[in-house]
């Protein structure tokens, strides 16, 4: 038996049930909720960040939030470590952790080793080789640059020169990793700056050396994940949209901008909350009309990170945790939250199995939503093939401007050229095309015309003079 100590995860999209799951669990085995939530860190701001009110709470402590000010950062290590910590305290006092939220990314890194490139002081490190000869190619601006490296980066929308500038570094440096970045990226493309200079290498050989390093789990962990079907979710984010703006979260967002001030990254912290940036638009020309279009632009922008959600959920996620020892993990199917009692029951008897070491169901035999999604086997990728994957190439055509192309992750090409929005460019193409080439055929045509007439003229002509000659008629 594993001597690993046990814990709860429940993940998944919003809207799907974590919260209420979380706390039926904890309720019935004494347990303690800890926020895995980008957004839930940040103090206030309730409405916005999409909190468990107290009622839902039900009593049930929750950590880690409201733990950081708006306008500070929370970086996934520095969250790792606190959570490992609390995790500590709970088992200290002989309960359960439960760790819930929709950051993934969070999550994965929490519950896996082996994940999370480690911080280096740079004076104690020995550069390469190979990343010496990059060093000894730059010009002396980039030279000046990488020696003091901005923190916090330049912002695109304030500083484009910059952060191109910023990326450029990187590509000379390392471009594996700048192609993994958009060049607006600056948190990130500056982060991968950070690990070079860190571990005196290029950051994608860095990354590349944690293929040797097998992935583990950390704990003994059982993971639930709440799953709605995508029309029934649908709906039910839209009505949860209505809700927070009728319970004050334009007043939130008006807080926030005041905080945020006039030069924000929408990147960046509290700023990437859904709603901050869709009703800028309306704060700056209040309107029936510029209400209506951010109210539509925030149920949309919901509805897209659920679908990422789920994605990353499927793609990453899952692939990584079945390939662990000591995890388990169970869909459950909320799509009736009328029928939340057998759900309950579900979630509560298996944990029970979970922690008394008896035999545990088989995942896909849970519900035929289980067994479909977990039908399909996608194979985990080693840290040097999601460089790969994650790679950018530029779509010719979806790019407006060949100063800004638009960058689509290559593992990603096939999906995007069959999306909707990329078809109807083709066909936009093709429409234009076709009039350029009407436009073409028309325009030769009066020039034929119109050089059939001169010519007509210039013989008529001719044939006057010849006339006038004959019968003496000076031309």
């Amino acid at each position: 038996m594993s001597s690993k100590l046990p814990v709860v995860a429940v993940m998944g999209t919003t809207g799907a049930g974590k919260t209420k799951l979380s706390v039926d669990i904890a309720k019935a085995f004494d347990g303690e909720v800890i926020n895995a939530d980008a957004m839930q860190v940040y103090r206030g701001l309730d409405i916005i960040t999409n909190k468990a009110t107290k009622q839902e709470m039900q009593g049930i402590p929750h950590h880690l939030m409201d733990i950081k000010d708006p306008g500070e950062q929370m970086h996934v290590t520095e969250w790792v470590t606190m959570a490992m910590r609390t995790i500590d305290d709970i088992h200290s006092r002989k309960k359960l952790p439960i760790i819930v939220g929709g950051t993934s990314y969070w999550l994965q890194n929490l519950l896996f080793t082996n994940r999370l490139v480690t911080n280096k002081t740079p004076n104690s490190v020995t550069v390469d080789e190979n990343l010496q000869s990059s060093l000894n190619r730059l010009d002396s601006t980039q030279r000046n640059l990488y020696a003091r490296l901005p923190d916090p980066p330049p912002l695109a929308s304030v500083d484009p020169e910059g952060t191109l500038e910023l990326w450029k570094l990187l590509e000379a440096l390392d471009p594996d990793m700048a192609s993994r970045w958009h060049w607006k990226d600056s948190r990130k493309v500056l982060r991968s700056l950070q690990i070079i200079a860190e571990h005196g290498r290029m950051a994608s050989d860095v990354i590349r050396d944690q293929d040797d390093n097998s992935p583990d789990s950390r704990y003994q962990t059982l993971v639930f994940w709440p799953y709605t079907q995508k029309e029934i979710l649908d709906e039910r984010l839209d009505r949860r949209v209505d809700d927070m703006v009728k319970s004050g979260l334009l007043d939130e967002i008006r807080t926030l901008h005041q905080i945020a001030g006039p030069s924000v990254d929408h990147t960046s912290g509290i700023y990437q909350s859904i709603g901050f940036k869709e009703f800028e638009e309306y704060l700056r020309n209040p309107s029936v009309e510029t209400f209506r279009d951010g109210v539509e632009a925030m149920k949309r922008a919901t509805r897209k990170y659920a679908v990422y959600q789920t994605k990353w959920t499927r793609r990453k996620f899952i692939p990584l945790a079945s390939s662990c020892p000591d995890t388990w993990t169970y869909i459950l199917d909320t799509s009736n939250p009328s029928e939340w009692e057998p759900i309950k029951t579900q979630g509560v008897d298996i944990t029970s199995s979970f922690l008394m070491g008896s035999s545990l169901p088989s995942p896909s035999s849970l519900s035929p939503l289980a067994g479909e999604l977990l039908l399909d086997t996608i194979k985990i990728l080693s840290p040097s093939e999601v460089i790969s994957a994650q790679k950018r190439v530029p779509c010719d055509v979806c790019t407006q401007d060949a100063r800004d192309p638009f960058l689509v992750m290559a593992s990603e090409w096939v999906e995007h050229t069959k999306s909707r929005n990329h078809q109807r460019k083709i066909e936009n193409k093709k429409k234009r095309e076709r009039n350029m080439e009407r436009l073409r055929l028309k325009l030769e045509k009066e020039r034929i015309q119109n050089s059939q007439v001169s010519i007509s003229r210039i013989s008529n002509d001719r044939a006057g003079n010849l006339l006038g000659a004959s019968i003496g008629i000076p031309g």
